[in-house]
């Protein structure tokens, strides 16, 4: 297994090289070599009336957050504590032996520490942020991709070889896997699918029993499983063909339905976090759903071969349903925009003009006309909308791609 190193030596040797560190080195120097070459002020400056001691020290101390806060944007928290070290090393001589005015400048490091600190946390934050958005749009990027995949086809053999490809190259694991599918009736697991594993190992793995070993007990189960070194578990009972590997198993399920296992051997060094767990608990359901959708379609197909009924046929009864819905939508459509329309059109304009009649109503009876105006508008514009929503008119005249985005524009605001 190879050796790891912290994240302290990685920001350490990251912090040695660059022009960054040099810059930073250089800032230091030159603060170091103005603090202790300028000449101290005879007389303390004044703040609002009163003596502060502020010299030119001071300002050289406050400079010093500078590079501190450099380095904590470019090398994060390690490299701008530790750079913040080095300052209070620049600073600490003269505090304690040069500086007329100890207490103060005391205080004026520790300020500098304070606020180096909290920039350098700050900088550790918005850093951490960043890595949880790229491997958020990453994860997302393996979920469409293992989308893309087992939607393009309803063959469930090329959908199986051509998730599981995907999965290893997304994942970036070595070509050691295979698939497994249930057998409800039976309770047995049947390796459908699988990369790197030899044809000996294929063969005597080809039926697993539900409850056995680790694949039958991540069928029984439901739940992920990981393992460093999964030969050496006690519940690992079936062939040990390649030494040493891990065992990652992944259950393949559409509604918590499980329809099958899907197994990784990757190096004994993949160690995955929380996130790749739930990444592949995703991959899974992915595959769970299109497995389940190519049961679908072939337990209709075996339908229609019993009912004696072509496909063709099916799909000429479909189209021809499907045409007689989009007629009655766009007849309706048409019968409530011109007629029952025109007629609340023409009673609103009714009503406004009783409302405006010069001849003078009551006042109750006005504000009955008015309480009428208003329903009748409201009860136009939902004609209005519901004729719309039954047949848009961009339909017709722009096409389906130009409604579909008009109506994500409207689900967007």
């Amino acid at each position: 297994m190879p050796a790891t190193r912290s994240p302290v030596k990685n920001h350490f040797s990251e912090l040695l090289g660059g022009y960054q560190f040099c810059l930073i080195a250089a800032i230091l120097i030159i603060s170091a070599f103005l603090h202790y070459t300028s000449q101290i002020r005879a007389a303390p400056v004044t703040l609002f009336g009163a003596p502060t001691h502020l010299t030119r020290h001071a300002v050289e101390r406050v400079l010093l957050v500078l590079p501190v806060a450099y380095a904590a944007l470019a090398f994060g928290m390690v490299g701008g504590l530790l750079t913040l070290f080095i300052a209070v090393l620049i600073m600490l001589p003269r505090v304690l032996f040069v500086s007329p005015y100890p207490v103060d400048a005391f205080f004026e490091m520790i300020a500098v520490v304070l606020v180096g600190s909290l920039v350098s946390w700050l900088a550790e934050v918005q850093k951490r942020e960043k890595r949880l958005r790229q491997k958020a749009i990453a994860e997302l990027r393996v979920i469409n991709a293992i989308s893309t995949v087992v939607s393009q086809s309803l063959e469930l053999q090329q959908i199986l070889d051509s998730a599981l490809d995907k999965a290893l190259e997304v994942m970036g694991l070595q070509p050691r896997a295979g698939i497994f599918l249930l057998d409800a009736e039976t309770q047995e697991l049947h390796l459908k699918a699988h990369r790197g594993l030899s044809e000996e190992f294929a063969r005597q793995e080809s039926v697993v029993q539900v409850g056995e070993c680790l694949c039958g007990l991540v069928a029984q189960s439901g739940e992920v499983l990981c393992l460093e070194e999964g030969c050496e578990d006690t519940r690992h009972t079936r062939m040990r063909e390649i030494s040493p590997h891990a065992h990652i198993i992944v259950p393949l399920k559409s509604r918590d339905k499980i329809l099958g296992v899907m197994f990784f051997y990757p190096q004994s060094s993949y160690r995955p976090d929380v996130r790749a767990l739930e990444l592949f608990a995703s991959i899974g359901n992915q595959m769970g759903i299109a497995i389940e959708n190519v049961s679908l379609y072939e337990r209709e197909r075996r339908a229609l071969k019993q009912s004696r009924i072509s496909e063709e046929q099916l799909r000429f009864y479909v189209g021809h349903i499907t045409r007689a819905q989009e007629d009655e939508r766009k007849r309706i459509a048409r019968e409530l925009h011109d007629d029952t329309v025109q007629v609340l059109v023409y009673l609103l304009r009714r009503l406004e003009a009783l409302a405006t009649f010069d001849g003078g109503l009551p006042e109750p009876v006005t504000k009955r006309l008015e309480e009428l105006r208003e329903l009748t508008r409201d009860t136009l514009q939902g004609v209005r909308h519901f004729s719309q929503d039954l047949r848009p008119p961009v339909l017709d005249d722009l096409g389906l791609l130009a409604a579909l985005e008009g109506m994500t524009t409207d689900l967007l605001e």
